[in-house]
């Protein structure tokens, strides 16, 4: 395993954390200025783990024309 690999790894085990340990996956729970910070870092976190799961499966051709959005 390349240490590049190794630190893509660890990212995602981090960023699997921070979703797994945030109860909050509805924005309309949220109660405070804390809550939606907790709901923000686990949509954010959502959102990277899904963006880097596509990209792992694209072939190396198609990344020459990554478009990085947010909807």
């Amino acid at each position: 395993m390349t240490k590049e690999q190794k630190i893509i790894n660890k990212i995602k085990l981090w960023l699997q954390n921070e979703v797994d340990r945030t109860e909050l996956y509805e924005e309309k729970f949220c109660e405070n200025k804390d809550d939606f910070i907790s709901y923000g870092r686990q949509e954010c976190a959502n959102g990277l783990l899904v963006l880097i799961k596509e990209w792992s499966r694209r072939k190396e051709s198609e990344d020459d024309n990554d478009e990085v959005y947010w909807c």
